[in-house]
Order: C-alpha cells, then sequence, then structure tokens
C-alpha cells in the first residue's frame, strides 16, 4: 500500500528524464528551424533562377530584335542603292560626258553602263590639285555618278599654317559636293611615304563629315601595289576622327 499523503498526486518525472525531454524538443526545434530555413533558401534560390531565366529570356528577345532591326535596315539600304544605282545609269544615259569640261584630277572610268570617278589629290606635285578649278568641274558629274575613289597625296609638312588650313577648308567644300552624289560606294585611297607617316593621313579626316557612313580607306605606300584597310575603330581610324572634330569642323 503507498502512502496516503500520495494519494492523487502525479508521478514525479526523474530530472534525466526532463534533461532528455528538453533536449528531444531544442533538437525538434533547431531540426524545424533548419527545415524551415533550407525551405526559404530553396524558395529565394528558385525566386533568383527565375529572374536570371527571366532576364535572359529578355535579352535573347532584345538581341533577336535588333538583329531583325539590322537585318530590315540592311535589306533596305540595299534596295535603296539598288533603286538609287538604277535611276543613275538611266540619268547618266542621257548625259554626254565627252561634252562636261575636262579636268586633269577628274577621270571617269567605264565599264558598259558601270562608271566610277577618280578624283586624283595631289597635294605633292608642283603645282599641286587646283581645288577651285575641280570643284567648279564636279558638280557636272553630280547626278549621274555611284561610284567615287578619292585618292590622296599630301606632304608631310604643307608649308605653312595658312596652306594647312586653306587645304582643310577645300577638303570641306568637296566632301559638300560629294554629299550631292547619289552615292554607294566611295573608297579613299591615300598614298603615304610609310605607314606611321600619320601627317599624310590628315586631310582624310574630312570624309568623316560625309552624310554617307559606310565609306572605306586605304592607304599605299609610295604608290606600291599593296592596299591597306584603314578601319573605322584601329588606332588611326580614331586620330581621324579626332582630327576631323577638332581641325575640320571648326573651319
Amino acid at each position: 500500500m503507498g502512502n496516503k499523503n500520495n494519494r492523487g498526486q502525479g508521478q514525479l518525472v526523474p530530472m534525466s528524464v526532463k534533461i532528455a525531454q528538453q533536449q528531444m524538443a531544442e533538437k525538434d526545434a533547431a531540426h524545424k528551424k533548419w527545415v524551415a530555413q533550407k525551405e526559404a533558401n530553396r524558395k529565394q534560390w528558385a525566386e533568383k533562377q527565375a529572374e536570371w531565366k527571366q532576364r535572359q529570356f529578355e535579352k535573347k528577345l532584345a538581341y533577336e530584335h535588333r538583329q531583325f532591326e539590322k537585318k530590315m535596315a540592311d535589306e533596305q539600304r540595299k534596295l535603296e542603292k539598288s533603286i538609287s544605282v538604277q535611276l543613275t545609269k538611266e540619268i547618266a544615259a542621257t548625259i554626254q560626258f565627252e561634252c562636261i569640261q575636262k579636268h586633269y584630277a577628274l577621270v571617269l572610268n567605264q565599264n558598259g553602263d558601270d562608271r566610277e570617278l577618280v578624283i586624283n589629290l595631289n597635294f605633292v606635285a608642283d603645282p599641286p590639285t587646283d581645288m577651285m578649278a575641280l570643284m567648279q568641274v564636279l558638280p557636272e558629274y553630280s547626278r549621274a555618278i555611284n561610284k567615287v575613289q578619292v585618292k590622296l597625296i599630301q606632304p608631310i609638312q604643307h608649308g605653312s599654317r595658312a596652306i594647312y588650313n586653306q587645304r582643310v577648308e577645300n577638303m570641306n567644300k568637296l566632301v559638300e559636293q560629294l554629299d550631292t552624289f547619289p552615292l554607294t560606294e566611295l573608297n579613299v585611297l591615300i598614298d603615304v611615304n610609310s605607314a606611321d607617316s600619320f601627317q599624310q593621313f590628315k586631310l582624310a579626316a574630312a570624309f568623316h563629315g560625309l552624310y554617307m557612313d559606310d565609306w572605306t580607306m586605304e592607304y599605299q605606300i609610295m604608290a606600291g601595289s599593296d592596299r591597306y584597310p584603314v578601319d573605322r575603330y584601329s588606332s588611326y581610324g580614331k586620330r581621324l576622327r579626332g582630327v576631323y572634330r577638332t581641325e575640320f569642323c571648326n573651319q
């Protein structure tokens, strides 16, 4: 028989059991917290992954849109060039080129109904190219020529700053006249003493003022047969843009 004073009272739990139960509860709480944190991390990662995929999808769409617009623009330019070439050929067929006043610096190359006007600018010759006389004749070709090549020879030193400034002004006027041509091709060929003779490139900076933006530039050394392109983003291409901004835009 038990002690009558203990009747109706709960059984005492040993301290070791209480400690074990507390540890179990703490472990269970820690596990639940870990599971909750893991789930939160998983959701956060999933959200970031979804955001990244969305950004990649938007970038892809934007790239495809730019490519489509570029393709359409290229096709439009090709169409416009084709129309311009055809119209120019029709106009050229009505012009008697042999009746145009001759100038030693202007040469018309013709192959069938395909025509190219070559403009020879020689500032080394004695006397140098007469730009004023040339620009009086040049407009006679403006309605009938799509293709132009400009051959440019200039000295390392122009004799004086005044002479150089006058040539800069004349080059700007030449570019203004070329802008009146229905150009589809324009090539600038520069003759230099050596590849590192940048001073002999400077007058070619004027062509950065053209409305036409797909003209090309090359150089040759001492009238050699090899030609070397001057890319817009090459060191010389960038320097020529700088020369245009500082020395040609102020004329």
